[in-house]
């Protein structure tokens, strides 16, 4: 967790980063190899799943007809402790039967065959899904003295503590009409209620026709039309954003969408070594809605559908006798109604970003060395991915107009070499040694620059033997192994209210391990 100052201090005053407070723990420094994790609630997950797959196929002469019929059932119940600290403010308890689930059945059939120079697929796709959510959120034995607290600092702009006096007739004047609901509040907890049903419908075909022995075309569309009724549930329209009472409404929404998706593309091969292609396709995602509380009316939780409009040329080559295979490949992207998935410290929002631009070139390497038994294996990326030049309004976050997209480096590159020789007329020998390099990255939806992740490179290697027939093998392997410290995702921290609070999800330190695996 990274830890600037401001509301920390309270945090800190109520016990919630141990004994030692911020002094001890280094205020907002990961790189010390002080990986502490506080809790005072615990973690325990409650996980269901259980489904039902089936597919027939039948031979009709000269065509196959398909029939994949599928259905499941998943439900969750969850333990947390919400605050992220050993502080006692806010949790989930799994005991209370409150989570989260889906049911789903689908069913998909294909009709396909060859006709001379004609190999075609058409099909149809139905599915009926529901979800029912129920989230309950359980004040702590402090939430009241760390929600005062902080009312008192953002009133009177002074660091006070929750052991701290009002300071001024202007705190008081805020803290005291807050008083009734948060002595009612203490040992309660907030209960929203969500469910959300949808059916959708696709016809589909995809055919590739070969205009000669080198040149083919290939075309695919897809029709789809969606329906969703959601969500049935409680939002807080202003005020405290935990406190229930008669700002609490119920909120029916239903949606409909009727989208038109495919590609188009055609291949050349200009030797048997040298292949080339350009393609054009256009993606759809469907909307949905915010399942999580809204803090502003109207109660429209909905967001819309995303498209994107996707142009393709790339270059595939045989080289060496087919030891060395190169693609390439380029590419541009416009994206419309783009789906941004945020957590604000309060709830989690999805928004719809007008436009976002992605234009880039990678390429993909194979090679099998002179070396017996040495191989390679690699690629490069370079993508500059931007948010379009729209008004930062409907929730969208003041920084994201022209700026580089959410967790999109600009250059990623990744090599491995795999070494394997046999030891004696048994076993197997092998090394490998892999590596990851990525450019800078916000992995912040709002782009605030505390979420901010400078460029870093992993590597990871590991030695083993095994049996020729792989009955056995055992590896000594090791993960990270130079130890670089980078940070995965960076949020708000939940329920702050003056100076924001920037919690991490940090990426794995450096580990060894030994692994043996048998077969019978």
């Amino acid at each position: 967790m990274a830890l600037p100052q401001g509301t920390n201090s309270i945090i800190a005053s109520l016990g919630g980063y141990g004994p030692g407070g911020l002094t001890a723990l280094g205020i907002g420094d990961i790189n010390n190899d002080r990986r502490v994790g506080f809790a005072n609630r615990p973690y325990d997950q409650i996980i269901e799943d259980q489904g039902v797959s089936g597919e027939l196929n039948w031979d009709l002469g000269g065509m196959t007809l398909t029939s994949v019929t599928a259905w499941r059932d998943w439900s969750y119940l969850q333990g947390q402790d919400a605050d992220f600290t050993a502080a006692d403010i806010l949790f989930r308890d799994s005991a209370t039967g409150d989570g989260f689930g889906f049911e789903i059945f689908t069913q998909e059939f294909r009709l396909s065959g060859v006709n001379g120079k004609l190999d075609w697929l058409i099909g149809a796709f139905y599915a009926d899904e529901s979800l029912d959510r129920t989230d309950f959120f359980s004040l702590g034995t402090q939430y009241q003295d760390y929600m005062r607290a902080q009312v008192i600092a953002a009133a009177s702009a002074l660091p006070l503590t929750a052991g701290g006096t009002l300071g001024s007739a202007g705190a008081a004047g805020v803290i005291a009409p807050l008083a009734a609901p948060l002595a009612a509040a203490e040992g309660g907890g907030i209960r929203d209620r969500y469910a959300q049903t949808n059916e959708s419908l696709a016809f589909f075909t995809h055919n590739i026709y070969s205009v000669t022995d080198d040149f083919e075309i290939t075309l695919g569309l897809r029709y789809t039309q969606a329906s969703g009724f959601a969500p049935t549930g409680t939002f807080l329209l202003y005020g405290f954003p935990w406190l229930t009472g008669t700002n609490d409404v119920t909120a029916n929404q239903t949606r409909e969408e009727n989208e038109w998706s495919g590609i188009i593309s055609a291949r050349y091969s200009f030797t048997d070594a040298v292949s080339g292609y350009v393609s054009y396709s256009q993606g759809y995602k469907a909307g949905g809605f915010n399942l999580d509380r809204d803090t502003a009316p109207p109660v429209d939780t909905s967001f819309a559908a995303e498209t994107v409009d996707a142009y393709e040329i790339g270059l595939k080559t045989s080289l060496m006798g087919g030891d060395l295979l190169i693609n390439s490949a380029i590419y541009y992207q416009e994206f419309a109604n783009f789906q941004l998935n945020t957590f604000t410290g309060v709830q989690f929002i999805v928004a719809s970003v007008p436009e976002v631009l992605s234009s880039g070139a990678e390429v993909d390497v194979i090679w099998r060395t002179p070396v017996d038994g040495l191989s390679f294996q690699g690629g490069a990326s370079y993508t500059e991915a931007e948010y379009g030049n729209f008004p930062a309004v409907g929730g969208i976050p003041a920084r994201l107009p022209n700026a580089q997209l959410t967790n999109s480096p600009m250059w990623t590159a990744t090599g491995s070499f795999t070494y394997e020789r046999p030891l004696g007329d048994n076993l197997m020998g092998l090394a490998y040694i892999d590596a990851r390099y990525q450019s800078d990255v916000n992995s912040g939806s709002d782009l605030d620059i505390e979420k901010r992740q400078p460029s870093y490179a992993l590597v990871n290697a590991r030695l083993g033997v095994s049996t020729m027939d792989d009955r056995w093998t055992l590896e000594v392997w090791g993960r990270n192994i130079l130890d670089e410290e980078y940070t995965v995702i960076n949020f708000d921290s939940p329920l702050q209210l003056i100076t924001p609070t920037y919690s991490t999800f940090l990426g794995d330190p450096r580990t060894f391990g030994v692994t043996l695996r048998t077969r019978f």
